[in-house]
């Protein structure tokens, strides 16, 4: 049996020729790219700094205090996603993303400064919220319309892999620094390549302008049953996604897994999940897309069971390799519906918003749950085991028409 071996050398060629197929594509995989090789260095631990940051603030329940910080940011974010949309159809997401470079660096630069000046929370808050509401749907919208249907798997599988690649090193050499040398170094290292990543953004030129869609229009929408169903698998993903990166980094920080060990976990799950995007992206385009999703979604459901008896370095290691390959063969065939699906909508702008909003509506109801929840139980394996039933939703985006 042979054995495919991935070429990196043949990855790039592959995006050199989207350069030449479709110069935005290209501009968002290296805008993406290098921000990604900032941010990697801090995601993984920016959970656990926040939460030393409320701990030492003398919060009797830091980590209540810290969900619902993140529940207040996701709100916000919803709310103003259809303020973002319409700027970005307005004004163009070539001059929206640039100016949401912006907050994106005063974020971090906030939360370096943030254990010497503790009233920047507020500003941090705000910063997050802008950045996201401002940068997100134009995104997708730019995404959605630059990629064709029979090739956008494999595209989004590309802006996947490139990522990846980029931040594959950035959890071990973020959990490094933050060992010897502490957090502001941390922040100190990746400010840069966050101002670097907006440059290329200056290349874009102004993509179609869609109508924007007001927020009550859009929650109307949900009075339909598939688009409700919809709502749900979107909402759930998002609760989902949200408990890998807040619930999962705490358990860990909290059965003492240092900081570096937590970075060589978090990019060996890297690696291989770029191992699974390679192949998934073509997959997806070639097979059905609904059945690689409900298998995916299992298997995703199946590692969180697992990630609950994680007791060492070494089984987080394993289970974290399996969740990222999983993760994968359940998000990739997901976003690609809806990817397909917003892009022949009436009105694309509308489906994304709707999306924008119930997956962040999603994140807002599960990280309020845990912050009620943590004030009672601080046993996060019970949590973990609560959050292997959300993929499972995701295949109710089946009947899905935007």
């Amino acid at each position: 049996m042979n054995i495919p071996v991935i070429s990196f050398t043949k990855a790039f060629s592959r995006l050199r020729s989207h350069y030449l197929r479709d110069r935005a594509l290209f501009i968002i995989y290296l805008s993406e790219a290098i921000k990604t090789s900032g941010i990697s260095m801090i995601s993984v631990f920016e959970t656990i700094y926040l939460y030393l940051y409320f701990q030492e603030r003398g919060f009797s329940h830091p980590i209540s205090v810290l969900f619902l910080f993140f529940a207040v940011f996701f709100l916000f974010f919803a709310l103003l996603s259809p303020l973002g949309a319409y700027l970005s159809a307005r004004f163009g997401f070539h001059k929206i993303s640039l100016i949401s470079s912006f907050f994106l660096f005063f974020y971090f630069l906030f939360l370096f400064l943030l254990p010497k000046h503790p009233w920047l929370l507020i500003p941090v808050l705000a910063s997050i919220i802008l950045r996201s509401a401002l940068f997100w749907p134009g995104f997708h919208l730019l995404f959605a319309t630059s990629s064709t249907k029979e090739k956008r798997g494999n595209a989004f599988g590309n802006l996947t892999i490139t990522t990846a690649i980029a931040s594959v090193g950035g959890p071990v050499l973020g959990g490094f620094i933050v060992t010897h040398f502490g957090y502001q170094t941390l922040f100190m290292f990746a400010l840069p390549l966050i101002v670097i990543s907006a440059t290329p953004l200056f290349l874009l030129k102004n993509a179609k302008t869609f109508a924007h869609e007001k927020m009550s229009k859009t929650l109307k929408r949900l009075k339909k049953k598939s688009e409700l169903q919809a709502g749900i698998a979107f909402a759930t993903s998002g609760a989902e996604d949200e408990a890998n990166l807040r619930l999962w980094p705490l358990f860990l920080f909290f059965i003492a897994i240092s900081y570096s060990t937590m970075g060589i976990i978090v990019s060996l799950a890297t690696a291989f999940s770029l191992i699974a995007t390679w192949y998934l992206g073509k997959l997806t385009d070639k097979k059905n897309r609904l059945k690689l999703l409900g298998f995916g979604s299992l298997i995703t459901s199946g590692t969180w069971i697992l990630r609950a008896g994680v007791a060492s370095p070494f089984f987080a290691g394993i289970t974290n390799i399996f969740y990222g390959i999983a993760r994968t063969g359940y998000g990739l065939p997901l976003t690609t519906i809806f990817y397909n699906r917003s892009a022949i909508a009436p009105n694309p702008l509308g489906a994304i918003v709707f999306r924008e909003i119930t997956i962040n509506f999603g994140k807002v109801a599960f990280l309020l749950f845990l912050s009620l929840i943590t004030i009672w139980i601080d046993d996060f394996r019970i949590l973990i085991l609560l959050t292997a039933i959300l993929p499972l939703f995701s295949v109710f985006i089946r009947n899905w028409r935007p």
